[in-house]
């Protein structure tokens, strides 16, 4: 997957439903702009204009419209990718998540 998600611009993630993607925060953490459809956890994780955009589920003109943007604006991408990353990096890594998880059992 490492090599797929350095030969892409942006990960697109077209889902209607969906919990914390594993593969949202490995794109992310690739340093790639999310490009995802804003339900559940990709709606709470990915911030429009920042880290990534957001589209309606199943609407497929909005869909259209990020991607015309993000082939419009190459440097979009790359902006949106480093600030994915450094999100990543600072709510999801496995350090951060597992003391969390300690934190939360010991209360």
């Amino acid at each position: 997957m490492e090599q797929a998600y350095a030969a892409a611009d942006v990960f697109v993630l077209p889902s209607v439903s969906e919990g914390l993607s594993n593969a949202l925060l490995e794109a992310m953490a690739s340093g790639l702009a999310v490009l995802g459809s804003r339900v559940g956890g990709t709606a709470e994780t990915v911030r429009p204009d920042v880290t990534g955009l957001l589209f309606g589920p199943q609407d497929g003109v909005e869909l259209r419209r990020g991607i015309a943007r993000f082939l419009s604006e190459p440097e979009l991408g790359r902006r949106l990718g480093a600030s994915a990353r450094a999100q990543a990096v600072a709510e999801f890594a496995i350090d951060r998540v597992a003391d969390e998880y300690k934190k939360m059992y010991s209360e």
